[in-house]
């Protein structure tokens, strides 16, 4: 798959952010960066790592990987290529999630939030190990290999892994996508962008990547994920046929929602794995154990849609 990705860092901003009193978010400045310019820093089998930077500013950059193989195979070898990084992300995750201030705890699911007599690190523990128990079996295998793969090849802690991956099933996401096509883009293509409306401090920021996959998997597609190292779930993703983001979880809907599912970021990436148009895009997304209601945009060229995704209770 020859993908080209221009990649904007778009760490907490809004792009119009300064049109708007109310909002506080501050102007994206950083420039599009193109994959063209990748540089190959190191290969093993089944991967190869690349590295993306702004010629003007060494210190805006993007990792690359480029992935093939089984679920495993393919996170061996980002645990080996990104081995510090990897080191790294757990720290700094467990550093950000236990951290002093709790910034983010507000958006935690209510029945968490309203457990009585607990600290927000024993909510967090409490939190962790139930949503473990709670996906496990309407997860797909394929993402506990993988991650058993990374943990294998950098030496962190597989269950740690585990639940750092699971964070944002339980803080869900508030974020912006923004679609333009036609005669609302300079050339008439489709352009997709998605902001990450999170905190400045958040451990992630240095560690953006983009994960190219190749999988051996039946009916699978190769895919671009763009996420971070480490994260093996998709915020959003292209695979040649069909562009995904994810928007936000519906705050307000808290009632419909169950922790008893596929993780809402591991749903996301079924389908950008696997989904080849929008039908077969809803399809999987209709099939799936999901948890939380969230807002997507689904997209394939001339066709656009708006998607936003109810939750199905799982029968437990």
């Amino acid at each position: 798959m020859n993908i080209k990705i221009l990649i904007a860092i778009t760490i907490i901003s809004l792009a119009l952010a300064q049109n708007y009193s109310d909002c506080k978010g501050k102007l994206n400045q950083h420039p599009l960066i193109s994959t063209s310019n990748a540089k190959l820093i190191s290969s093993v089998a089944h991967g190869k790592r690349y590295k993306v930077t702004d010629p003007k500013n060494p210190l805006i950059h993007v990792h690359i990987a480029v992935l093939s193989g089984t679920a495993y195979e393919m996170g061996y070898a980002m645990g080996t290529l990104f081995k510090s990084e990897v080191k790294t992300f757990v720290k700094e995750a467990l550093a950000f999630i236990y951290g002093t201030d709790f910034s983010w705890v507000q958006v935690l699911p209510k029945w968490l939030k309203d457990i009585p007599g607990l600290s927000n690190k024993a909510k967090m523990d409490y939190g962790f190990d139930f949503e473990k128990i709670a996906t496990e079996r309407f997860t797909p295998q394929r993402f506990f290999d993988e991650l058993r793969g990374i943990a294998d090849a950098s030496g962190v802690d597989y269950t740690t892994l585990l639940k750092i991956n699971l964070f944002p099933e339980l803080t869900r996401a508030i974020c912006t996508i923004l679609g333009v096509w036609g005669p609302a883009s300079a050339d008439g293509n489709l352009y997709h962008l998605r902001a990450l409306d999170y905190l400045p401090q958040a451990f992630f920021n240095n560690l953006a990547a983009v994960i190219i996959y190749h999988p051996t998997e039946p009916g699978s597609q190769q895919f671009a994920n763009l996420g971070w190292v480490g994260m093996v779930g998709s915020l959003a993703g292209y695979n040649g046929h069909v562009g995904i983001g994810e928007k936000a979880w519906v705050n307000n809907r808290d009632t419909t929602t169950t922790i008893f599912g596929e993780p809402w970021m591991f749903v996301v990436r079924d389908v950008v794995q696997f989904a080849t148009d929008i039908d077969s895009a809803i399809d999987i997304l209709q099939k799936a154990n999901r948890t939380y209601n969230i807002r997507l945009g689904v997209a394939v060229q001339r066709r656009i849609i708006n998607l936003e995704v109810l939750s199905i209770h799982t029968k437990t």
